[in-house]
C-alpha cells in the first residue's frame, strides 16, 4: 500500500522540479553584453559578404559568457583565460576539418576536449561549468571542411577577434553596469543595503566545494566517454552533426549531482522539442541576413537571461539560435536540419543518462 502511495508522490516531486526555476539577479546587464558581443561581429561579417565565417566569430564570442559575477559584470581575466580555451577548442577542429576524415576525427578531438574542459573547470571553477561549449565549438568547427592553411588561419583569426572585442567590451562595460546594479539595489533595499558600496554587489561568488579526486577522475573519464559514444553514435547514423549528439550527451553531465544531472537531462529533451518548433517557425521566415543577425542578438539575449533560471526553459532558445547561425553560415534544407537535430539529441541523452547511472557515487556498503 505504501508504495501506490509513493509513486503519486515521486511523480509529483518530479512534475515539480521540471518547472521549478532559480532567482537571479544582475542577469539583463550581463545577456545585453553577451548580445552585443555576439551581434556585432555577425553584423560586420554581414556587411562584408563573409558569413561563411559566421560560425567560427559566434565560438569566439562564447568566452564573454563566462567570469558572470552577481551584479551583471564581468571578470576580464576570467574572459582571457576562456578565450584561450575557445579559440583552441576551435583550431582544433579547422585543423581536423582539412581531413578527408574528419568526421571521425571531429569525434575523437570533441572526447579528448571533452575530457581536458571537464578537467579544467573542476580546477578553475568555470562559470557556467562544465566542457558544453569546448566540445560545440570542436565538433561544429570540425565539420565545415577547409581546403588550405590559409582558411584554417582566417578561421582562428575570426574566432581570436571576437573573443577579443568580447574582453574588450566587457573591460569598457563593467563600471557603468556596476553602478547601475548598485542604484538599482539602492533604489530597492534604501540606504542600508547602498552602504555596503558596489564593491559588494559585485564581489566573487563563493566557489563551489572541491570535488573528490575519486570523482573528478570519473566525471573526465565520464565526459569523453558520453562525447566520444554519442558522436560515434551520430556518425554512425546520421553522420551530419554528430557533435549534436556529443554536446546533448555533456550537457547534462556539468549538473552537480546524479539526480540534478537526469533533471537537466529531461529539460534538454523537452526544451529541444520546443526549440524546434520555435526553429522550424523562424527558420521558414524571409528574414535576410540583416533580421538573421537581429533575431540572433535577441535569441542571445533571451538564452542568457534563462540559461541561470530554469535550464529546459532556455534550450527552446538556445535549439533555434544554433540552428539560425549555422544556416547563417553553411544553409541546408530546413526540415532535414531539424530531423538531425532531434535525432542527435535524444541520442545524445541517452548517452549521458548511461553515463550518469555508471558515475554516480558509490553508496557505502553498512557493515555487517
Amino acid at each position: 500500500m505504501m508504495r501506490d502511495h509513493g509513486e503519486p508522490s515521486r511523480t509529483k516531486a518530479v512534475m515539480r522540479s521540471l518547472v521549478q526555476h532559480t532567482p537571479q539577479s544582475g542577469t539583463l546587464p550581463a545577456a545585453l553584453r553577451v548580445g552585443v558581443t555576439v551581434a556585432l561581429p555577425l553584423a560586420l561579417l554581414v556587411a562584408t559578404g563573409r558569413t561563411e565565417l559566421a560560425l567560427y566569430a559566434t565560438f569566439g564570442a562564447f568566452a564573454a559568457v563566462y567570469g558572470r559575477r552577481p551584479d551583471g559584470s564581468a571578470d576580464p581575466r576570467v574572459q582571457v583565460r576562456m578565450a584561450v580555451v575557445m579559440v583552441s577548442s576551435v583550431a582544433t577542429g579547422v585543423v581536423v576539418a582539412a581531413s578527408d576524415a574528419r568526421t571521425w576525427l571531429g569525434v575523437v578531438a570533441t572526447a579528448v576536449w571533452a575530457a581536458l574542459a571537464t578537467y579544467l573547470s573542476q580546477r578553475q571553477g568555470w562559470r557556467p561549468p562544465g566542457p558544453l561549449f569546448v566540445v560545440f565549438a570542436v565538433g561544429a568547427c570540425s565539420a565545415v571542411p577547409v581546403a588550405s592553411a590559409g582558411e584554417i588561419g582566417v578561421a582562428v583569426a575570426t574566432a581570436a577577434a571576437t573573443a577579443t572585442f568580447g574582453v574588450l567590451l566587457t573591460v569598457a562595460s563593467g563600471p557603468l553596469i556596476r553602478r547601475i546594479e548598485h542604484e538599482r539595489r539602492r533604489r530597492r533595499d534604501g540606504r542600508r543595503d547602498a552602504s555596503a558600496g558596489p564593491a559588494a554587489h559585485g564581489a566573487t561568488p563563493i566557489p563551489p566545494p572541491p570535488v573528490p579526486a575519486r570523482q573528478r577522475r570519473l566525471d573526465v573519464t565520464g565526459s569523453a566517454a558520453a562525447a566520444g559514444l554519442a558522436g560515434a553514435a551520430g556518425a554512425a547514423l546520421t553522420g551530419d552533426h554528430p557533435y549534436w549528439a556529443s554536446v546533448a550527451a555533456v550537457a547534462p553531465l556539468s549538473a552537480a549531482t546524479p539526480s540534478s544531472r537526469l533533471l537537466k537531462a529531461m529539460h534538454r529533451v523537452l526544451g529541444t522539442v520546443g526549440g524546434l518548433v520555435v526553429a522550424g517557425v523562424l527558420l521558414s521566415l524571409p528574414l535576410g541576413s540583416a533580421g538573421t543577425v537581429a533575431v540572433t542578438a535577441v535569441l542571445q539575449v533571451l538564452a542568457e537571461l534563462l540559461i541561470v533560471r530554469h535550464y529546459g526553459a532556455a534550450m527552446l532558445v538556445i535549439t533555434p539560435l544554433a540552428l539560425i547561425v549555422g544556416q547563417l553560415a553553411h544553409p541546408r534544407p530546413v526540415m532535414a536540419l531539424l530531423a538531425d537535430r532531434g535525432v542527435e539529441t535524444l541520442l545524445g541523452v541517452a548517452v549521458a543518462v548511461v553515463v550518469v547511472l555508471l558515475t554516480r557515487p558509490r553508496e557505502p556498503t553498512p557493515a555487517r
